[in-house]
């Protein structure tokens, strides 16, 4: 932005982020003569203020030339943010993950065994209901493990493909929850991280649906038409106001589908709610 202050004879340019970060060439007085809003699809990054010109005033076209500048500045300036997101949630869940095996299988595993240990040093036959205490002590550890692995990815989105993880997940629910999904998804295969993407943004929006709205029944529907995945998630809950309210459990998952091309949109109601998300997707199988 300096260098177009510079070419068009501006007095000052300023660059203010929605962070609260800035930067200026130039001495800022006055108010600016022309504002360009920095927006990367419906993300607002910030805007770009432009002082007087020395000589005269901006025409049409060098509008449009700052105008344009600042859309491409917007659009590095919000991927370098979704990296930035994307990185910070890997990596707080390579710590969850972490902190649940170390805290739990990893110390059942421990105390299971010095148990073993103990068996081992007594003298004649080890007692049944010890034995079968071990046993059930190893069930819930494998269980426990397979829980963190779904937490992952989820086999069955491996093995079965991505309608029946999702009717599994939608059969664990307390709530009733319709599935419609379009004709030959069953058998379509798509990559790993499409699959995985559009899993992980029914599970959890199912999970928020169950922890906020109060609902009694959902909907979920899955529609793949030519090279696009549409899902959508319905409920009959409360509803609130979007734009009211600070919706940080939707960001991870607007950061997924984003950085895969695609995007979520959130639509609500008293007495209902749709979350919206769509991808680009082929079918690979």
């Amino acid at each position: 932005m300096a260098t177009i202050g510079r070419a068009l004879g501006l007095a000052w340019t300023e660059v203010v982020l929605t962070d609260g970060s800035s930067a200026s060439m130039g001495e800022v007085t006055g108010d600016p003569s022309f504002r360009v809003e920095m927006r990367s699809g419906r993300e607002m990054v910030g805007e770009v203020r432009c002082g007087p010109e020395r000589d005269g005033s901006l025409d049409d076209e060098e509008r449009q030339l700052v105008a344009t500048l600042a859309g491409q500045a917007a659009l590095a300036i919000a991927n370098a943010r979704l990296a930035s997101r994307i990185v910070t949630a890997a990596e707080e869940e390579r710590r969850r993950i972490e902190r649940n095996i170390h805290d739990g299988a990893q110390q059942e595993l421990v105390a299971l065994m010095g148990r073993l240990g103990m068996l081992s040093s007594l003298d004649g036959s080890v007692p049944v209901d010890e034995v079968g205490a071990l046993q059930s002590d190893v069930k819930r550890i494998l269980s426990d493990l397979r829980d963190l692995a779904q937490g992952i990815h989820p086999s069955v989105l491996s093995d079965g493909g991505l309608l029946e993880a999702v009717e599994e997940c939608c059969s664990r629910l307390p709530i009733q929850v319709a599935l419609h999904a379009s004709s030959g998804l069953r058998e379509a295969r798509f990559g790993d991280d499409v699959e995985g993407a559009a899993y992980f943004f029914v599970a959890e929006t199912l999970t928020n649906v169950l922890k906020h709205s109060g609902a009694q029944s959902a909907a979920v529907s899955l529609d793949h038409r030519g090279a696009t995945l549409a899902m959508c998630v319905a409920d009959d809950g409360v509803g609130f106001v979007p734009a009211s309210v600070v919706m940080r459990g939707l960001t991870g998952l607007r950061d997924r589908l984003a950085a895969l091309g695609g995007d979520v949109t959130v639509a609500s109601r008293p007495g209902s709610t749709e979350i919206s998300g769509v991808l680009p997707a082929r079918v690979v199988a």
